[in-house]
């Protein structure tokens, strides 16, 4: 029986754009210009709650910028930058005259408001915060030195899970050109760095992987770049009837199907798809759920939501989630989705169900969850008698094992009376 409490999701075109007309977001969906905006405003419960909102340990950019909880951090910074420059206090004033002050003007677009904060402050922010980035980004991914590793390691260590999540948050960005212009001092590159962020999603991750950047594009920040790695470049085609109103109720309804689970090879939100001739197969990426990577998650569907046109067009990670939410009624179902290793969480059942549930009312999925869903009725329509012929067969299945064995016993007694009248 499915939980009452989880309610049918119905979307459709009209639905999507009277979402947006109604402002759901604190910042404008057609403001792009706008690419580190608050957090938006219908997912500010759910974040607040589960703490995946503002930094634990570490502010990067000016937004939570001299929060004296983070204060411990704000103080090793300095040491950061004075190691990122080898002690050379003319290196770091001439990088950061030649480099962050012109960004400096810019970065303010990046941001919704950065009141009482000068251009001059802005770039010691800037440069602080993208120096110690560049080196935990470095350390992380090997690239330090023993002497580096000393007095380096031993605080990434103590809050290694903190500052994993903390760099993912929507409002603790600092724009990319800052992290691109330090990248070269370090011999970092994007696709070391993007190879590196992949993994913390993926539990069937191998080091033979690789992100595939291409050259012409850039990311806005961090959180972006994530986003591209695990979204891609994908188009989508127009909904063959916009009018659509697909309803959808969950794993029931797939069982009753005969539809089957699996998890596909690829690593992609984007990658949803239903196939199959005789009874249908539903492919989903693969996703590994820890509390820091539930942070990632959110932060990405927070992403897409501040950054979303044409009717949320490229809202993969909203309409993964929403799929997956609805494939989970109880807590059986995460069970299910542990099996096919759709999802594997270090969280208890109860805590995924309730991080699924508690999540999907609030998201936005747009027209990628449109086109699944139209594609699920379309699979229904062509394939309508061999599905009810299975529903039949699946929902008397007790009630035909029954009759069954009945005719079983009966037909054991007939034979044994047959054999004694031959007798």
């Amino acid at each position: 029986m499915a939980d009452n409490s989880l309610p049918q999701t119905v979307v459709s075109c009209e639905t999507i754009v009277e979402i947006q007309s109604n402002g759901a977001v604190e910042a404008p969906f057609s403001a792009i210009i706008s690419k580190i905006p608050r957090f938006p405003l219908n997912l500010k419960g759910f974040g607040t709650d589960r703490g995946y909102i503002a930094p634990r340990v570490v502010s990067i950019g000016p937004y939570y910028h001299g929060d004296p909880k983070l204060r411990e951090m704000e103080e090793f910074k300095c040491t950061a930058v004075h190691h990122f420059f080898k002690g050379s206090p003319e290196k770091q004033d001439k990088y950061k005259e030649k480099m962050i002050s012109p960004i400096a003007s810019d970065a303010r677009g990046y941001y919704d408001v950065l009141e009482g904060i000068s251009d001059n402050e802005l770039c010691n922010i800037m440069l602080a915060d993208g120096c110690f980035l560049l080196q935990f980004l470095d350390y992380m991914t090997g690239g330090t030195s023993p002497e580096e590793d000393k007095w380096l390691g031993p605080k990434i260590q103590q809050h290694y899970m903190n500052i994993m999540g903390d760099m993912m948050l929507l409002e603790n960005q600092i724009p990319w050109p800052v992290i691109e212009g330090l990248m070269d001092q370090r011999g970092l590159t994007t696709e070391r760095i993007a190879h590196w962020l992949t993994r913390g999603l993926n539990d069937n991750w191998s080091k033979d992987d690789k992100a595939e950047i291409p050259k012409n594009w850039k990311p806005s920040h961090l959180l972006s770049l994530l986003h591209f790695c695990k979204v891609g470049s994908k188009n989508l085609p127009e909904p063959t009837d916009k009018k659509l109103s697909a309803v959808f109720t969950g794993a029931a309804e797939l069982a009753e199907m005969g539809m089957k689970l699996e998890a596909c090879n690829t690593k992609l939100f984007s990658d949803i798809s239903i196939e199959g001739h005789f009874f249908g197969k539903l492919s989903l990426m693969p996703l590994s759920l820890d509390p820091s990577s539930a942070s990632w998650i959110l932060n990405l569907a927070a992403f897409e939501m501040c950054m979303a046109t044409n009717f949320g067009a490229s809202n993969y990670v909203n309409a993964y989630l929403s799929v997956v939410a609805l494939l989970i009624e109880k807590e059986d179902d995460v069970c299910v989705l542990r099996t096919k290793r759709i999802v594997t969480s270090s969280m208890s059942n109860k805590e995924t169900l309730k991080f699924f549930k508690g999540l999907a009312p609030v998201l936005m999925p747009g027209v990628a969850y449109l086109l699944f869903t139209q594609q699920l009725e379309d699979f229904k329509r062509k394939r309508w008698m061999r599905i009810a012929i299975y529903r039949f067969f699946y929902t008397n299945a007790k009630a035909i094992a029954t009759v069954l064995s009945i005719i079983g016993v009966l037909a054991g007694i007939f034979k044994t009376l047959l054999s004694l009248k031959q007798k």
